[in-house]
């Protein structure tokens, strides 16, 4: 923690300084819905809110999860209740069937990650992916395309948005990305 004598681990401060860090949390909470509230008023259409608390084995069990993020997670999404939102579940691990009792329409994770579902995940918000990002690193067309066309055949009953698994690299090309819009037409 920056400014702090001593540093302080995650494992200490959610057990030993446990009402810090739900004040800490909840203030942090508080100016994001601010935040997002004010996006509203500016023309935002929705909220890509991103969460890593499910992901790396032994950082959050589930009942932290529960304790930590949940209700947190839940006063920022109301305060973008007004749009479309999606949460993306980062890493592996990820456990995007955690959030199927949170307020969003859309869902994004790595399908490809070690620990995670693919596309066959049973989940009740819109599933958002399909390729994996690591190939728009380095630029590979031919595996952005068999990734889009594998998830496309997959999906070919259900709603769902492809995209990039997570991120994609500043240094993405326009033919990887020509190249995943190209592949809904073919």
């Amino acid at each position: 923690m920056f400014g702090i004598e001593h540093p302080v681990t995650l494992e200490s401060l959610f057990k030993e300084h446990r009402a810090a860090a739900h004040h800490a949390l909840h203030t942090i909470s508080l100016t994001l819905a601010g935040y997002v509230q004010e996006l509203q008023q500016v023309g935002s259409d929705g909220l890509f809110y991103a969460v890593t608390g499910t992901a790396h084995p032994g950082l959050f069990d589930e009942s932290m999860f529960d304790e930590f993020s949940r209700p947190y997670d839940s006063i920022v999404l109301e305060a973008a209740s007004y749009g479309k939102n999606i949460l993306h579940t980062c890493g592996a691990y990820a456990q995007p069937e955690k959030f199927n009792d949170y307020r969003i329409d859309g869902i994004s994770w790595d399908t490809v990650a070690e620990g995670n579902p693919g596309l066959e995940a049973n989940l009740k918000a819109t599933k958002v992916g399909g390729v994996d990002h690591g190939f728009f690193a380095v630029n590979d067309i031919a595996q952005i395309k068999q990734q889009a066309k594998e998830a496309l055949t997959l999906m070919k009953d259900q709603s769902f948005i492809l995209s990039p698994n997570c991120a994609i690299p500043l240094n993405v090309t326009d033919e990887a990305l020509a190249q995943l819009k190209q592949s809904v037409f073919e």
